[in-house]
């Protein structure tokens, strides 16, 4: 059998090697740069979100852009998920940078919410440069399906399609007959509380939903049957407050069917009624 020995190799040699490696790198990075390449990671870094729907559509008008609006809530799990899923994606940033981008909480913004006859969540929808609607995308989607959603509907962008234009809304004002009545707040009576659950002034709403969760979870019996009101701002009141008391706890959509809805509701109340034993 021959014997072979491998050839050490000086140490200044390699040295000189390694540098030579580390420059070469350094020249491709450079010139990659020079040629107006972009990282993956630097696509759509630039992004933002607003939260404005009428200083979006105007903006766009500005810029001649396309408007994409996302309806999410504080509640919707799957509108978190496409959050950190989806809308983080490097492809589907990229094809967002077409957009003026607004995002929509349809608590906060319900008379938007209801122009746009949003029943279920995550909803996504695109408005052309003509004031269309041109793509409108319901659920959850993966972002390999999303970025190719997108890219589908660009040819529609700058091109009039006559398809439904999006709708006019007015800005939410305190000027109604309603909200010139507010009614006197107890907070120390929750059945009264639990009644103006959904109260159509905000700030009313609001302080309701603050003092049921001051109160703690003992007011949970109370407020749980409001899950199934006919009355869609009663249901998401009453949601707010259960979920601030139990976080995650518990599954409940407020757009959801009649069905699913009384059926979720059973089912939170089964478990509140186990744990008080």
């Amino acid at each position: 059998m021959v014997s072979m020995k491998l050839k050490k190799t000086p140490r200044s040699n390699r040295i000189s090697s390694a540098f030579l490696i580390i420059i070469l790198f350094t020249g491709i990075a450079f010139a990659g740069k020079q040629l107006g390449q972009e990282s993956p990671d630097s696509a759509g870094k630039n992004l933002k979100w607003s939260t404005s729907y009428q200083d979006s559509l105007e903006q766009a008008k500005t810029k001649e852009q396309p408007v994409l609006i996302k309806f999410e809530a504080a509640w919707c799990v799957w509108c978190e998920k496409m959050e950190k899923d989806v809308f983080t994606d490097t492809e589907v940033m990229k094809e967002l940078e077409k957009f003026v981008c607004v995002k929509i909480d349809v608590d906060k913004q319900d008379n938007i919410a209801r122009a746009y006859k949003i029943k279920s969540l995550p909803r996504t929808i695109v408005i052309n440069t003509h004031n269309e609607i041109v793509g409108d995308w319901l659920g959850f989607h993966e972002a390999a399906a999303f970025s190719k959603l997108l890219r589908d509907v660009d040819e529609y962008t700058h091109t009039q399609t006559g398809t439904t234009s999006a709708p006019t809304i007015q800005e939410q004002t305190d000027t109604s007959v309603e909200s010139q009545n507010i009614p006197q707040i107890d907070p120390n009576n929750t059945d009264d509380l639990i009644g103006l659950l959904g109260y159509k002034n905000t700030g009313v709403n609001s302080r309701v939903i603050g003092f049921l969760v001051k109160a703690g979870s003992e007011i949970l019996p109370g407020v749980v049957p409001a899950l199934e009101s006919k009355y869609l701002g009663t249901r998401i009141a009453a949601w707010k407050v259960v979920r601030e008391l139990t976080g995650d706890k518990y599954k409940f959509d407020p757009w959801a069917s009649t069905s699913e809805r009384v059926q979720a509701a059973k089912i939170i109340k089964e478990k509140l009624q186990s744990t008080e034993k």
